[in-house]
This record gives C-alpha cells, structure tokens and sequence, in this order.
C-alpha cells in the first residue's frame, strides 16, 4: 500500500512505496529535504465503486466517390452510441448516399466497445472542483485588481474584501459531500486559509446571539459613533495588502491543481470532444446517461 504524507516545509503532498521508508530525497515541489515516514500521516481517499460498464456501438463507414479527373473522393465518418436503433438508422443514412449517386460504394465496420460510467462519488468530485475552479479563477482577478489599485478609497477596500472572502470561502463551505477538502492547502498557507474563513463565519455567515454560552466568538462588536448617530461595522477590517498577497498565492497554487484532477476526470470518461452546447451532470446513484445534452428552456 501507498504511503501518503506531505512536505513538513510547503504542504506538498507526497507518496510513497513501503520500500522507500526511511529514504531521503528533494520534495518535488519546493525541493526541500524530505524522509519518507513509516506510515502514512495523510487519509487514504475513500474506496471507489466499481465504475459500471456499458455496451456501445461505434460505426465506421468509409465512402468513395469520383472527383475531379476521376481522382477518388473518399469521406470517412464516425458514430458511437449505445442505442442500437440509433446506430442502424445512422447507417441507413449513410447508405442513401450511395443511392443517391452521391458516392458509388463504401466501407461500413461495426464494433462494440465498453465505456466506462464513472461512479457519483467521481462525478461528486469533478463537480466539487469544478465549483472550486470556477470560484478561485475570479478570485485570481479580483486579488490582482485590489493589490494593483494603490488610490482604493476605503469603501471599494470594503466592497472587495466582502467579495475576496465569500469567493474563497464559499468551496469550504459546502456539504460534505462536495466540499473541497483543507488538506489541498499546503501548510504553508494554512494560516492566511483560517484567517479568510473566521473572517467569513464572523462578519458574512451568520451572527449568533448564544454563542457565549460555548465559548467561541459571538457578537462582540464595535459600535461607532459619530457624534450624532451611531452603527455597527459588520464589514470592517478591510483585507490588508499581506493578506491579499498570501491568498493570491495560494489561489495559484490551488487553480492548476483542481484544473489537473479535472482533466484527468475528463481524459478517462470523455475520450472524445463534446459537441458545443450545455449538459446537465447527473448526480443519480445508476444513471442510465451520466451526461445529457441540457432541454431548452
């Protein structure tokens, strides 16, 4: 089995094979020394169902035609489906180019292949990090904008930390089920990670009127004057530049990370590009089509 541990300088995560234990050598990352440990200090990820497997059809016809001069004129096309229907009437189709006079013969091959059905826990995953990329990628903009603007006037500060903190937070804060583990964090980052997420629970998520009762923070806030009003700040302090700096970083370590797990979901369960469009991910346990072409509206 496996042994999974992380770089005790950036956080990187490491494996390893049991005849590596006690070896030394440079973290892939930030090239740091590190000893392989005994036993694993990170979760092995939960056991995946076995994907499920589907007869699919693909059809190769190859037509000739005469072109100009008599040179031939050949047009290959491809069909995959698992409906047997749909692959017999494709294939009368393209017979009556033949009849037309279109093409004067052609090549027809039939195949069943196996198609693999990926398991809800792997399309629970790509789903959470692709709620993630999509989160971090706006974040990555906003972040540069706010550390390029040296004139902010406080309220936009305020305006784009509300903003900066419910992009980051919001993949951490999901069900469990597609919430976006803290162990993608590297270590060296987990300090400005928590400071972004208590700054979300306490000011953006939600007051709580008995927290006092068990110990945590609860609605001590400062309530200004000015002279003849008064009112309670919930969205201050304003993110500082160290702040924004570190979770800039970390956002760019986090985007190609997610988009590399998204890949390779794609690769192993898409082989072939998607017609442009938009489709709906089923999330059911034994979906009949795990990936549909969405209805219009």
């Amino acid at each position: 089995m496996e042994l999974k541990f992380e770089c005790p300088t950036c956080g990187q995560h490491i494996s390893a094979t049991p005849a590596q234990i006690g070896v030394t050598a440079s973290c892939p990352n930030c090239k740091a020394a590190v000893t392989v440990p005994k036993t694993s200090t990170l979760p092995h990820p939960p056991r995946q169902t076995k994907f499920r497997e589907k007869k699919r059809r693909e059809t190769t016809v190859i037509l000739f035609g005469t072109g100009v001069a008599g040179q031939a004129e050949t047009k290959e096309v491809k069909k995959s489906t698992d409906d047997p229907v749909e692959a017999r009437n494709w294939l009368i189709d393209r017979l009556s180019e033949i009849h037309a006079g279109k093409y004067v013969g052609g090549i027809f091959d039939q195949e069943t292949v196996e198609v693999m059905m990926p398991s809800r826990t792997e399309r629970l995953a790509f789903w959470r990090d692709e709620y993630a990329l999509d989160s971090f990628t706006v974040l990555q903009r906003l972040l540069a904008f706010m550390l390029s603007q040296s004139q902010q006037g406080p309220q936009m500060r305020t305006w784009l930390t509300v903003s900066a903190t419910v992009l980051y937070a919001r993949p951490f804060k999901q069900r469990p089920e597609v919430r976006l583990a803290e162990d993608d964090v590297p270590i060296k980052y987990r300090e400005v990670h928590n400071e972004v997420l208590n700054y979300h629970d306490k000011v953006i998520a939600h007051r709580d009127p008995n927290s006092h009762k068990r110990d945590v923070w609860g609605n001590e806030l400062p309530i200004v004057s000015d002279g003849s009003n008064i009112r309670i700040p919930t969205t201050n302090p304003a993110m500082e530049d160290h702040i924004a700096g570190s979770l800039l970083e970390l956002v760019e370590i986090l985007i190609p990370a997610l988009r590399a797990r998204s890949s390779s979901f794609v690769s192993k369960y898409l082989p072939g590009p998607l017609a442009p469009g938009v489709y709906v991910l089923s999330l059911e346990e034994n979906p009949a089509k795990w990936l549909t072409p969405a209805t219009p509206t």
